[in-house]
């Protein structure tokens, strides 16, 4: 193998640096510029400046005004996709493991933003759960 080719435009190292910077940072990037939150942003606003000749129901506005929901399984998908990511072509770049740490603090911010200002609260279990037969 000619080591030339490793390091040129097009080699497996820059092949490789790309894939990974593209998974580490695309991903959050795509939750913070949501198209869906966009869209609902947008019946929001209208919602406002129309709101005296609007017909809408308590629980549409509620389901309007409400954020999504967190989906746990998506950001642990991400978190163990940077890890192999990072284990996988870290002999080749050892500097992927600064990629990784730079893509989990990246993920870490975002998240954080998302879960403190736009995701929905969770719904919480009452103890009447306790009383519920399975059976």
């Amino acid at each position: 193998m000619d080591s030339k080719n490793l390091w040129s435009g097009g080699g497996l190292i820059y092949d490789a640096m790309f894939i990974a910077c593209v998974n580490s940072f695309v991903s959050p990037m795509v939750n913070y510029f949501s198209p869906w939150y966009a869209v609902k942003l947008c019946k929001r606003s209208s919602l406002r400046k129309n709101f005296e000749k609007s017909v809408v129901t308590q629980g549409e506005a509620n389901a309007l005004f409400e954020g999504d929901s967190l989906e746990l399984a998506n950001k642990y998908a991400h978190a163990i996709k940077i890890i192999w990511t990072v284990g996988f072509y870290s002999p080749l770049l050892p500097a992927m493991y600064i990629v990784g740490i730079f893509a989990f603090l990246w993920a870490y911010w975002i998240d954080k933003y998302l879960v403190v200002r736009r995701y929905a609260r969770p719904t919480t279990i009452s103890s009447d759960l306790n009383n519920c037969n399975f059976l």
